[in-house]
């Protein structure tokens, strides 16, 4: 047996005889096994930073109460088959924890590191909990849910433009903590994030500024996606529209259209025409004549699009009564 293997493996070989070809398309996919298991063990052997949830439960609490989170989110460093392992066995979700007696107000989290550490295992580096806080008793406790204001500045490089809105995800989140502090949150701050010259679609993770040492977030950092794209010249013909043309009287301009001359990305352009925009003069304020032309202005135009300019920008009119 051990010597059929071998003149398997290294001439294709088998007793009886039979089709080489056969036998060497053999041999190159148990190679091609072997190298794909051996890659295997090497990737997993490396060590990784991954997160994984916890489903916690209170020492001499039957029920969670209201006040106290029912899963924590654990960031952890470990080597890719124990992590692998952690996230597909369901013993490793749940952990059981003790507050600490005689505490009022918020509890930092890390103060649990060495209880659940210990639960983990040692192959198991716990780097980090959240939420970063829990509140130690339910007194004047309250949570709700408010919007998270990025503090983001963004330029492009030229040419480029927004393809579509830009996006924080979640864009809502919930604090919770002492009701006297919940009740002045009004919004939750990013950290101030600065990006120039984009040329592609963006997605950034950003950490969100704690209003508050005793207030709790339900997450720590959001998602900015910034979609870009490379925009593209055009050229609408437009007539000019009188806008508040006195009572009684008609209007001609001269010329009678002008051109607007726009930047829109490249996925909009086919859908972009003369009929996108509308172009007028402001006669209201006009008086037997008193200009010889008049200022034109862009009065709808679609929404993503970027007016360069208008040709000419002032027009001459003649009003008729």
């Amino acid at each position: 047996m051990k010597t059929t293997l071998l003149k398997f493996i290294r001439y294709g070989e088998v007793p009886g005889g039979g089709n080489r070809k056969t036998f060497h398309a053999g041999t190159f996919l148990l190679c091609l096994l072997l190298a794909i298991v051996f890659w295997l063990l090497v990737v997993l052997a490396k060590n990784y930073t991954g997160t994984i949830e916890l489903n916690v439960k209170y020492s001499g609490l039957k029920n969670t109460p209201a006040h106290l989170p029912a899963t924590f989110s654990a960031e952890i460093n470990a080597s890719g088959l124990e992590l692998l392992t952690c996230r597909m066995s369901a013993g490793f979700k749940n952990i059981n924890i003790s507050l600490p007696g005689n505490k009022t107000g918020m509890v930092a989290s890390s103060v649990f590191i060495p209880e659940i550490s210990e639960q983990l295992g040692r192959n198991l580096k716990l780097l980090r909990i959240f939420p970063d806080s829990v509140p130690a008793s339910p007194v004047d406790f309250s949570g709700k849910e408010v919007p998270v204001n990025g503090n983001v500045s963004i330029s492009y490089a030229k040419q480029y433009g927004l393809k579509d809105s830009i996006t924080l995800n979640p864009s809502i989140i919930t604090v919770t903590g002492p009701a006297s502090s919940i009740d002045k949150i009004k919004a939750v701050e990013t950290e101030q994030v600065v990006l120039n010259g984009l040329k592609e679609t963006t997605v950034k993770d950003i950490r969100l500024i704690n209003p508050g040492k005793e207030v709790s977030l339900s997450a720590e950092k959001i998602q900015l996606a910034v979609p870009v794209e490379k925009y593209t010249e055009g050229v609408a013909e437009v007539s000019i529209e009188a806008v508040n043309l006195p009572a009684g009287c008609h209007a001609r301009f001269f010329p009678e259209k002008v051109k607007i001359k726009y930047l829109v990305s490249l996925s909009m352009y086919p859908e972009i025409s003369s009929r996108s925009f509308s172009a007028g003069a402001d006669l209201g304020s006009v008086r037997n004549n008193a200009a010889d032309k008049i200022r034109v202005s862009v009065n709808r135009q679609p929404a993503g699009v970027k007016i360069i300019r208008i040709t000419p920008p002032r027009a001459g009119y003649l009003l008729i009564r």
